[in-house]
Parts: C-alpha cells; structure tokens; sequence
C-alpha cells in the first residue's frame, strides 16, 4: 500500500496525526492530569486490574 500524501493547504503540507498540534496538546494535557492523579495517591491498577489479577481488599 502506498503512503498517503499528506494534506496540503496554500501555505504548504499539514500535519496529520501525532505531528498535528491539537493532537500534541491534547496529549500533553492528558500526561500532565495523569501525573497529577499519580502523584496524588491514584494508582492505575484500583481502576484498571490486570487481566486475571484477584481483586485487592476494600476496592469495588
């Protein structure tokens, strides 16, 4: 399959995906709320256990 051609506008190509700028804010916005609730005591595993992994006391 060939690569797709990135958009084009008169001022020249745009960037899509990762490259684009809404998709980089957002996704530093998203690190930095995550590191927030890190650092404030919220850990990933009490909302998202490993498949198969025993339910830890005192959650659900």
């Amino acid at each position: 399959m060939p690569p797709v051609p990135p958009s084009t506008t008169r001022y020249g190509p745009s960037p899509r995906g990762l490259a684009h700028p809404l998709t980089r804010a957002l996704l530093a916005a998203a690190a930095l709320t995550a590191a927030a609730a890190w650092e404030a005591g919220h850990r990933v595993a009490e909302l998202h256990p490993a498949p198969g992994a025993e339910p830890q006391p005192g959650r659900h």
